[in-house]
């Protein structure tokens, strides 16, 4: 992690982390720095490299992670085992302290979670899965709300990445 423009490097997360590092994210404020890797989901304070927080489960792993556009929300994807995905969904309204809304939600998705992005109104969480096309889930901080999901069909290969247009109107 490096503080620009000066290319200073921060202190380094302390972390059990297990190689490879699947892919990070910073917080909007950048007061946190989300990572994912074989261990699973890490939360860290970047002035610090304090770990605030950290997510597992037998046979679990973190593909993905990302910020909400405002911060309010982190998503968490990936896999448990080998094809059951492995979704959740953190309130970080305040960076340091992330809350969990929903975790561990498989039932949403076949196929491994590979990539998330945010829409700008922070409505809709779109992923990308080893099952092709794109799954969009709309975001209820109810955890007990039943989940509105639609799947947009795709090519039948792998979908890891995709991003939305900053105006919402598509998703590549």
């Amino acid at each position: 992690l490096w503080s620009m423009p000066l290319l200073t490097e921060l202190p380094q997360p302390v972390t059990n982390s297990q190689p490879p590092i699947y892919a990070c994210d910073l917080h909007p404020s950048g007061a946190a720095l989300a990572m994912a890797d074989q261990a699973g989901l890490h939360v860290f304070d970047v002035q610090s490299g304090r770990r605030l927080y950290f997510q597992t489960g037998a046979g679990r792993r973190v593909w993905t992670v990302r910020y909400s556009p405002s911060g309010k929300y982190l998503a968490a994807g990936g896999a448990r085992g080998n094809q059951s995905a492995n979704l959740s969904l953190f309130d970080t309204s305040d960076p340091l302290d992330p809350r969990a809304l929903w975790t561990n939600k498989s039932e949403l998705v076949y196929g491994v979670v590979t990539s998330l992005d945010f829409s700008a109104d922070e409505q809709t969480l779109a992923l990308g899965t080893v099952a092709g096309g794109a799954v969009l889930v709309q975001i209820d901080s109810n955890p007990a709300a039943e989940m509105d999901v639609q799947y947009l069909p795709g090519p039948a290969a792998d979908t890891l990445a995709l991003a939305w247009r900053p105006n919402g109107g598509q998703i590549a």
